[in-house]
């Protein structure tokens, strides 16, 4: 199959995008995380669609913060439809946790509290100690900082499907590897 579409790209002419480029262990700051290599098909979209057009009338950490503000939104209107969608589809087989009632919000707050962390890093980030960090630590350690400083709050991203079984019964979205019993 993978010959077969990599034949039909090469005849069409269009290539495969990457949307993914080692963001847990390559990310140098927040800022790179999630704007060179965390999702960077939803980002070239928020930051055309979002960031660009805020910036030309505000400042950059406004244009940030709204572009966090939208993407939690669209995930929050994510959330709801794959759980009302999911719900509506299973209803014969109802359990607590296929059935999952989402709890609204706190993808929002995850995704205010990343916008925060580069709003701060836009005004923190020329102070001594982050600038001999950079200069001095590897590159991992600095990616485990970066990871870190998201990891507290990662469960209000989370929660919602992992409470649901979402990835035991969403493998046809998200092809994964599970262990065998």
């Amino acid at each position: 199959m993978l010959c077969g579409l990599a034949l039909i790209s090469t005849l069409s002419g269009f290539l495969p995008q990457d949307t993914m480029k080692s963001a847990i262990f390559g990310s140098t700051s927040p800022s790179d995380f999630w704007g060179r290599k965390w999702n960077l098909v939803i980002h070239n979209v928020l930051k055309r669609g979002v960031f660009k057009p805020v910036r030309r009338y505000y400042p950059k950490h406004v244009a940030s913060a709204a572009a966090f503000l939208a993407s939690g939104i669209f995930h929050e209107w994510i959330l709801s439809g794959i759980f009302t969608v999911y719900k509506g589809y299973n209803l014969d087989k109802c359990t607590p946790k296929s059935c999952h009632d989402p709890i609204y919000g706190n993808t929002l707050a995850f995704f205010l509290w990343n916008g925060t962390l580069i709003v701060l890093e836009h005004t923190c980030s020329h102070l001594f100690v982050f600038q001999w960090a950079k200069r001095t630590l590897p590159i991992p350690i600095i990616s485990m900082m970066v990871v870190s400083c998201a990891l507290p709050v990662a469960h209000w991203m989370t929660y919602n499907y992992i409470a649901s079984d979402f990835f035991q019964n969403g493998e046809f979205g998200f092809p994964m590897i599970l262990r065998q019993a």
